[in-house]
């Protein structure tokens, strides 16, 4: 897992569902607190609920999965680790995970 802001990828995109994206293609298996720890160096104001929220929205629609938990540093409280689900790297729900979860709200 990433340790510092020097383990985290260059962003090439601004937009987050592509940037958690290009991050699990590199990495292979992310956290939703190592993309904040990324992601917040472009994103000042991006906070670690933002992540979670994001990594939830991406379980459900099917693009990512969990394939470990592993002890935080907190005890009682486990870490899930996520990779992207084989066949669904080029899937169109990447460049807004919200909307296409929500998409009854944003018409």
């Amino acid at each position: 897992m990433i340790h510092d802001e020097s383990e985290c990828p260059e962003f090439t995109v601004l937009i987050m569902g592509l940037a958690a994206r290009q991050m699990l293609m590199e990495k292979g298996m992310v956290t939703p607190y190592d993309f904040y720890i990324c992601y917040k160096r472009m994103r000042p104001r991006f906070k670690p609920l933002d992540a979670y929220r994001l990594f939830w929205i991406m379980k459900k629609l099917g693009l990512v999965m969990v394939v470990a938990k592993e002890r935080g540093e907190k005890p009682g409280f486990l870490r899930s680790i996520y990779t992207i689900v084989p066949g669904m790297e080029d899937h169109p729900a990447w460049v807004n995970p919200p909307r296409a979860y929500y998409k009854e709200r944003y018409r």
